[in-house]
């Protein structure tokens, strides 16, 4: 295999870690929204909610949120996320 091959597998393992780690916040982020749990104000929670929002935006432009306040967008970025594995 050459060098370039070496290269571009590794990029692509690097791509998928990334995916799942993003997935894991994006979980994360399911099982607060439904349980109701309030991270506090730190730098951390600061961190979180700028990274799930950076995620979310692009997917709320294009889904609405529906009557009462549901918002669909973590689920189709959880679905997504799993689409690319």
């Amino acid at each position: 295999m050459t060098l370039a091959g070496i290269i571009i597998i590794v990029i692509g393992r690097l791509l998928l870690f990334a995916c799942g780690l993003v997935q894991l916040l994006v979980l994360a982020d399911i099982i607060i929204s439904w349980t109701g749990l309030v991270l506090t104000n730190n730098h951390y929670s600061r961190i979180y909610f700028k990274v799930i929002n950076y995620i979310y935006s692009p997917i709320r432009r294009y889904v609405p949120t529906y009557l009462g306040g549901l918002d669909f967008s973590p689920m189709v970025a959880f679905t997504a996320l799993r689409s690319e594995e």
